[in-house]
């Protein structure tokens, strides 16, 4: 089964960000999406989470052709959670940030505490549960808005740079969650940078340059793709 991209495009003003016929990616997997700075990577997650409608072309998810609007957006966000590079807390406590996306769910009072607080205890930061989450440090409104992403039991989890703004010891963390996801079958893209990162976390790849596919596939066929690595762009992996 796989997510499949074709005919995409996306465009700000005259400018094409992103030009790919054709792309498929494995349900059930990790997959890393990489490139330089510019290369259209966030772009390509935003509309894979369907946070961006406004492009050309189209996906599908297994045989079920993705109709691109709010309503379709809409319940694919109650199977999908997002881990962002910069993630955005609420002026309220750990504990209501984390169980938000249960509450809009619809989740009982109940089942939000026992959740939220296995959550919590599973990123360690069960002695934050009252702090109100805006004043907390970079490290710790991250781990928040992976425990907030977590709770939910997403069947897609989408990730921005899965080491930003946390020390060794919750790199080393974030690492575990993500593979405990992926053991789980969980359907996982994650933007990084760093190559070495990728290969410990994911199955498969794909490689932008200036919005369009230079390379995708098994991470083994990647790795192991001599004229990938022979070409300029092979430094930025």
């Amino acid at each position: 089964m796989m997510y499949t991209c074709t005919g995409l495009t996306k465009a700000f003003g005259s400018k094409r960000v992103l030009d790919i016929p054709h792309l498929e990616l494995p349900l059930g997997k990790t997959t890393m999406i990489m490139g330089p700075n510019g290369a259209g990577k966030s772009t390509l997650l935003r509309i894979l989470a369907m946070l961006d409608l406004d492009y050309q072309g189209t996906l599908q998810i297994g045989d079920q052709k993705v109709a691109r609007s709010s309503e379709v957006a809409q319940q694919f966000y109650r199977r999908s959670a997002f881990i962002w590079q910069r993630p955005v807390m609420f002026n309220m406590s750990v504990a209501a940030n984390v169980g938000l996306g249960l509450r809009l769910r619809g989740v009982d009072s109940a089942t939000i505490k026992e959740r939220v607080d296995k959550a919590l205890e599973r990123l360690g930061i069960t002695e934050l549960a009252q702090a109100n989450a805006k004043r907390l440090s970079g490290g710790e409104m991250q781990k928040v808005s992976i425990a907030r992403a977590l709770v939910v039991e997403p069947e897609f989890l989408f990730i921005d740079e899965p080491s930003s703004n946390l020390d060794v010891d919750s790199i080393d963390l974030m690492h575990r969650l993500i593979l405990e996801e992926k053991a789980a079958g969980k359907t996982i893209f994650l933007i990084t940078h760093n190559f070495a990162e990728g290969q410990s976390l994911a199955d498969y790849a794909v490689f932008l340059n200036r919005g369009s596919v230079v390379a995708a596939g098994p991470l083994s066929e990647l790795a192991a793709n001599r004229s990938l690595q022979e070409s300029a762009i092979w430094r930025y992996l």
